[in-house]
């Protein structure tokens, strides 16, 4: 059984957005060692597996069936939050990379690095507003999910 385009949209969010709210909760609250390291572990392999997912479903769907209808600054305003979350995604993506290559190349990912990534995720969320129908939904839950992955990896 398929589910309609808007129930799919609903669980998509509603999805990313419990991911963030679990790595909130863990991050305020106090839990157990074991039950934060599987929170915090879920939300990172989520964001480094879903989020270009949702993207790559997002830009698909953008060009496939809203592109046309929506008019050009909507078009403009979708198509940034969708290079800008996927340009973040990239880069924290690929810095373990790069750091597991050549060690010493990575001082600077440090924690402003996560919080201009947390800005630009934040940016990134509501640009993908703009966009209509499904790719809305994907952009914004995509946004939600990289924002809760990047949170899970500052611990204090």
């Amino acid at each position: 059984m398929k589910l309609p385009a808007i129930r799919r949209s609903t669980v998509t969010i509603l999805a990313s957005t419990a991911v963030m709210g679990a790595v909130v909760y863990v991050q305020h609250r106090p839990v157990s060692g074991m039950v934060e390291n599987m929170i915090r572990s879920l939300a990172g392999r989520l964001g480094l597996l879903a989020v270009p997912i949702l993207i790559g479903l997002a830009c698909r769907t953008w060009l496939n069936r809203n592109r046309s209808e929506l008019p050009s600054w909507r078009n403009g305003l979708g198509l940034s939050s969708i290079v800008i979350l996927f340009a973040t995604w990239l880069f924290f993506a690929l810095v373990p990379i790069l750091g597991s290559v050549r060690p010493n190349t990575t001082p600077f990912a440090g924690l402003e690095w996560t919080a201009t990534a947390l800005v630009c995720t934040e940016a990134a969320a509501p640009l993908g507003v703009a966009l209509s129908g499904a790719s809305r939904a994907q952009a914004f839950s995509a946004a939600i999910l990289m924002w809760a992955w990047l949170q899970s990896t500052i611990h204090f």
